[in-house]
C-alpha cells in the first residue's frame, strides 16, 4: 500500500515537472487524531501512523533526488498546534474541509514561506541586541562574569537556548550582527564569557556604541552590502524595537516580548530564514560576509585605495 500510494504521487509529480518544469509544493501527510489499536499503531507495520511516517519519509526522500520537489511539511506544523486543533470534524463532515480555523493560517504561511524561499527573498541578516536580549543582565552594571548565562540558572539556561539557535542559523549562511547601545569594550567583554555560546567571531558587524539603533542598523547594512528588507533586528526593548520600525520600516522587527523563553519562538515561527534546500555556498555565506566586512573596515584606514589593494 505504501509503493501504490506514492508511486501514484511520483507519477503526478513526473507529469508537473515534464510539462511544465516547475517548482512542485506538495504537502505530506498529518497524523491521525484517533487510534484504535493506541500504541501499535505507530509500533506495528499495519497500524495508520506506521504508514503515514513510512509514506512520509518517502516523500522525503524523493525530495533528495527530484530538486523541484519540496515537501511542506504539514505533518510537523499539526504536531506544533496538536492535532485536535489542526482538524475541525464538524468541518469535515458538514463540508468535506478538514482544516480548523486555527489551522488555515499556519498552513497558508507555511505555503507563503516556501515560495518566499524560492525566489529568493528569504532574510539573510540577524541583528541582536546583547543585554537582555542574548544573555541577562547589562553588562555594563553588573560586569562581564556576572551576567546571566550558561547552565547556573534557569534564566541562564534560557538565554544559553536562544545562543545555540542563533548559532544553528549561522550555520546555515545566515549573517549575524551585533547592535547594542554600550561602550565596545563592555560589549565585548560580554561576548568572552566562557559560558557564551555565540563567540566575538561568530558576527560579521558588532556596532556597540550609543548612536541611534537605526542609524547602527542603517551602517550595518552597508557595511555587508545587504538591503535592509533582508535583515530582521531581534531587541527586548520596546523602545527600540519602535524606533527601528518607524525609522526603517524595511526592516523586519518581531515583537518579541518580555519573557526571554520565548523569543526563540518569535522568530522560529515566523520562518525568516527559510530554505527550500542548503548549498555549499550557503555554509559558507556567513563566512564571506565577515571577510568582507573586515575588508571594508581595513579599506577607511588608507587614503590611498592601491596600497589598501596590496594590503
Amino acid at each position: 500500500l505504501i509503493d501504490k500510494t506514492f508511486n501514484k504521487y511520483k507519477s503526478i509529480w513526473s507529469i508537473l515537472t515534464k510539462q511544465f518544469n516547475c517548482t512542485i509544493i506538495q504537502n505530506n501527510f498529518e497524523y491521525i487524531p484517533f487510534s484504535s489499536l493506541g500504541n501499535l499503531e505507530s509500533t506495528k507495520a499495519y497500524g495508520k501512523i506506521n504508514f503515514l511516517t513510512k509514506l512520509n519519509l518517502k516523500f522525503f526522500e524523493q525530495s533528495e533526488m527530484m530538486k523541484n520537489l519540496i515537501i511542506n511539511d504539514i505533518n510537523l506544523l499539526s504536531a506544533k498546534i496538536g492535532i485536535d486543533k489542526w482538524c475541525n470534524d464538524s468541518f469535515y463532515f458538514n463540508y468535506k474541509y478538514t482544516l480548523s480555523h486555527e489551522a488555515i493560517p499556519i498552513l497558508s504561511h507555511s505555503i507563503l514561506k516556501i515560495i518566499i524561499s524560492i525566489i529568493g527573498k528569504s532574510k539573510k541578516c540577524l541583528v541582536v541586541d546583547f543585554d537582555n536580549t542574548i544573555w541577562g543582565g547589562i553588562v555594563g552594571e553588573v560586569g562581564p562574569n556576572n551576567i546571566e548565562i550558561g547552565n547556573n540558572s534557569p534564566v541562564g539556561e534560557v538565554f544559553l537556548r536562544f545562543q545555540k539557535y542563533i548559532h544553528d542559523l549561522t550555520l546555515k549562511g545566515v549573517i549575524l550582527a551585533g547592535c547594542t547601545k554600550n561602550d565596545y569594550k563592555n560589549a565585548i567583554s560580554g561576548l568572552r564569557n566562557k559560558s557564551n555560546f555565540l563567540k566575538e567571531n561568530d558576527f560579521s558587524v558588532i556596532k556597540a556604541n550609543w548612536k541611534n539603533k537605526a542609524e547602527n542598523i542603517l551602517s550595518i547594512s552597508k557595511q555587508l552590502n545587504i538591503g535592509l528588507d533582508s535583515m530582521v533586528f531581534v531587541d527586548d526593548s520596546n523602545f527600540e524595537r519602535g524606533l527601528v520600525r518607524s525609522q526603517l520600516p524595511m526592516v523586519e522587527v518581531p515583537n518579541i516580548g518580555e519573557e526571554p523563553e520565548k523569543y526563540i519562538f518569535y522568530i522560529d515561527r515566523a520562518r525568516y530564514f527559510e530554505n527550500v534546500n542548503l548549498s555549499k555556498e550557503d555554509f559558507t555565506r556567513s563566512s564571506y560576509y565577515k571577510t568582507n566586512a573586515k575588508r571594508e573596515n581595513e579599506k577607511v584606514k588608507f587614503k590611498n585605495y592601491n596600497n589598501y589593494l596590496n594590503s
